[in-house]
C-alpha cells in the first residue's frame, strides 16, 4: 500500500437518513469515516472521491455486518443526480436514483436499476460476513458487483466490451459517479468501506494484500486486471492546474482582496497576467466593473445592467504580469473602500476562450473559436447597440440550449435560444445575439478536472443542504435558481477565509457586500461546497439551481497546497 497517498471513505456531507429524512445520518459514523453504521430504514451514505470526468476502470470492496434485512445495498449514483443519497427502494416507487446508467444490489439478491426496474436474475443474496465488491468500467459502460471475491452471474470485469456477465443497465453511462451503501428498508447492520486502505476491515477479517493496476492499496481479493483504487494517486487533474508540477490553480484565475486608495495603485500577487477581470465595491451600492483585454482598458461593462461598454479611462488602466493597475475610478479604488477582484486568464489550458464578434441580423450565426473543444459554458455581453441584457448559455440538464439567462437579471432561465448549437470549433448564436450591426463580446469556459465545474444541483428545503461534488476547494462560487426567480449570489474564499461562508454579493444588484447571514451559510470543502441553509436563493425544496466554481486545491492534494 502506497503511503502517499489518501483512500476514499464515506463523506458526512452527503448523507440520508430515515424514511427520507435528510442529514443526521453523519452521525452514524465510525473509525475515520470508513464504518457506517445503518440506524435508520432507508439510509444511504456515499463515498468522498468521485469517479474521474475521463472516465475509468475502479474498484471498491465493502464488508457487512450486523442485523442485515433484504434491502442492505451497494451501489453508485451520479455526482449530479441528486445531492443526497436518497432511498433506493423500487418496488414502493419511491427511488430517486432514476438516470440512465446506474444499478445497484441489495441483499435480497435483486438488481434495482435505471427508471423503476428491478430483477433477480444474476443477482446473488448476501448477509452479514460478506464482502461485496464493485468493479466500474466506464470506458465499456458495464458494472460487476461480486461477493467474496466471486462476481455475480459469472461476471468478467475484463471482459471489454463484451461486458460478460454485467450487471442490467439502461440507457448511457455518464463519466462521474460517487459509489454509496446503505439500505433501503432494514436497520442495524454497519457497512465498512475499503477502497485500499485496509483489507482486513478495521479488524474483523484476514489481510488479503492485493493491490491495484498502478500498485497502490490493499485489497481483500484480487483486483481486476487494468482496475484502480479510488485514492488520491490516481485521481487526475489537469497537468495545467497540477500543484505537484508547479502550475497550481492560481496561475490561471484567483480572487483578490484589496482596499482602494482614491488615487492610483497596482495590485501585483497574481502568478499571470489577467485577460479580464470582474471587481465589485464590497462596501457602497456601486455598479460590478467588468474589463477585458480584447475590448481594451478604457472599456467597462457593469454586470448589473443591461447597457454597453462604456468609456472610462479610470478603471482598470493596465493589465500587468503579475496583476493589474487601477485608476481612481470609484468602482474600483475609492478611498477605504474595500473590493473583490475576480481574475481569469485566457488559454485552453484554463478553458477559457474569448472573442467579439458583430451581429449580422439573419436569425442564427455561426461564429467560430478557438477553445479546441466543445464549451460547457458561454457569456455575451453586449459592446455596443441598443441596451441588452448579458446571456448566459450553460451545458446543464435544466438550461442547454433551450434557454438563457441573464446575470443582470434575478429572472428565471427563459425559454430562448440564445446559444443555438456547440461545437469543437464554433458556436451558433440565436437572433437576440445576432442583432444587425451591434457590437458582442463572448467568454467560452470548458471545464477542467481538479480547477472549475460548471453545472447544476437541485435544492431540498433543509438547512443540512445538498452537497456538490466539484473535485476541488472551491476558492470563486456563483449560484443562480433557473425555475423561479433569484439573485446571482456570489461567494468566495478572497472575503471569507475559513468556513461558514455567509457573505454574498449578487451580479445583478449594484449592492454592497450582503452578511455575514447565518441563512445563507456555505461550506467550501476540499473536494466541493455543502449548502448550509435553507433559503429560496440557494435551496428550495425541488428547485433547479446552476453554479460556476473555480478552485485553489484539487481534492487530489487536499489542502496541502
Amino acid at each position: 500500500m502506497s503511503s502517499n497517498t489518501n483512500f476514499a471513505t464515506f463523506n458526512p456531507s452527503s448523507s440520508q437518513a430515515g424514511n427520507g429524512a435528510i442529514g443526521s445520518a453523519y452521525n452514524d459514523l465510525d473509525k475515520g469515516n470508513t464504518e457506517f453504521y445503518v440506524s435508520n430504514d432507508s439510509s444511504g451514505m456515499a463515498i468522498n472521491i468521485a469517479t474521474p470526468s475521463s472516465g475509468g476502470k475502479w474498484y471498491c470492496e465493502f464488508y457487512l455486518s450486523g442485523s442485515v434485512g433484504n434491502y442492505a445495498y451497494v451501489g453508485y449514483y451520479p455526482i449530479r443526480e441528486t445531492p443526497e443519497v436518497k432511498e433506493q427502494w423500487v418496488p414502493s416507487g419511491n427511488t430517486t436514483w432514476v438516470d440512465s446508467g446506474i444499478v445497484s444490489v441489495h441483499s435480497m439478491g435483486r438488481y434495482f436499476y435505471t427508471d423503476n426496474q428491478y430483477t433477480d436474475s444474476g443477482a446473488t443474496s448476501f448477509t452479514a460476513g460478506d464482502v461485496i465488491s464493485i468493479a466500474l468500467d466506464l470506458d465499456n459502460g458495464a458494472t460487476y458487483f461480486a461477493k467474496n471475491g466471486t462476481y455475480m452471474n459469472s461476471g468478467n470485469p475484463a471482459s471489454g466490451s463484451s461486458k460478460t456477465g454485467a450487471a442490467p443497465v439502461e440507457g448511457s453511462y455518464s463519466k462521474q459517479y460517487l459509489l454509496a451503501v446503505g439500505s433501503a428498508g432494514s436497520n442495524g447492520h454497519t457497512w465498512t468501506i475499503n477502497s485500499g486502505q485496509d483489507s482486513t476491515f478495521n479488524g474483523a477479517l484476514s489481510a488479503g494484500g492485493n493491490t491495484d493496476a498502478n500498485g497502490f492499496g490493499d485489497f481483500k481479493y484480487t483486483v481486476p486486471s487494468g482496475y484502480l483504487s479510488l485514492c488520491s494517486a490516481n485521481v487526475p487533474v489537469n497537468t495545467n492546474q497540477d500543484p505537484s508540477q508547479d502550475t497550481p490553480p492560481n496561475n490561471s484565475f484567483e480572487t483578490v482582496a484589496y482596499s482602494g486608495n482614491g488615487s492610483t495603485q497596482s495590485i501585483s500577487s497574481l502568478n499571470f497576467q489577467p485577460d479580464t477581470i470582474w471587481i465589485k465595491n464590497r462596501d457602497q451600492t456601486d455598479a460590478w466593473c467588468v474589463q477585458d483585454d480584447i475590448n481594451g482598458v478604457g472599456k467597462i461593462k457593469a454586470m448589473d445592467s443591461a447597457a454597453p461598454y462604456a468609456s472610462e479611462t479610470n478603471g482598470i488602466t493596465a493589465f500587468n504580469s503579475n496583476g493589474f493597475s487601477l485608476g481612481n475610478n470609484h468602482r474600483v479604488n475609492a478611498s477605504g473602500e474595500d473590493y473583490v477582484a475576480y481574475c481569469f486568464k485566457e488559454s485552453q489550458e484554463a478553458g477559457l476562450d474569448m472573442f467579439a464578434y458583430t451581429g449580422v441580423g439573419d436569425g442564427t450565426t455561426v461564429v467560430s473559436h478557438n477553445l479546441g473543444e466543445t464549451p460547457k459554458m458561454v457569456w455575451i455581453f453586449l459592446v455596443s447597440g441598443s441596451n441588452t441584457d448579458t446571456m448566459v448559455y450553460i451545458d446543464t440538464p435544466d438550461m442547454g440550449t433551450s434557454y438563457g439567462i441573464f446575470p443582470s437579471l434575478n429572472n428565471a432561465r427563459q425559454a430562448t435560444s440564445y446559444v443555438a448549437a456547440t461545437s469543437s470549433s464554433n458556436i451558433t448564436v440565436g437572433s437576440s445575439a445576432n442583432a444587425t450591426g451591434r457590437g458582442y463580446f463572448a467568454m467560452l469556459w470548458a471545464e477542467r478536472e481538479g480547477f472549475s465545474r460548471y453545472d447544476q444541483y437541485e435544492g431540498n428545503g433543509n438547512s443540512y443542504g445538498p452537497f456538490v461534488y466539484t473535485g476541488f476547494r472551491p476558492r470563486f462560487l456563483w449560484i443562480k435558481r433557473v425555475d423561479s426567480s433569484g439573485g446571482w449570489h456570489v461567494f468566495d474564499t478572497g472575503r471569507n477565509t475559513f468556513n461558514p461562508v455567509n457573505t454574498y454579493l449578487l451580479f445583478d444588484t449594484t449592492g454592497a457586500d450582503d452578511g455575514p447571514y447565518a441563512s445563507n451559510t456555505i461550506d467550501f470543502l476540499s473536494n466541493g461546497f455543502k449548502i448550509r441553509n435553507s433559503a429560496n436563493g440557494l435551496n428550495a425544496n425541488g428547485s433547479k439551481y446552476i453554479f460556476g466554481a473555480w478552485g485553489d486545491v484539487p481534492f487530489k492534494f487536499n489542502n496541502a497546497f
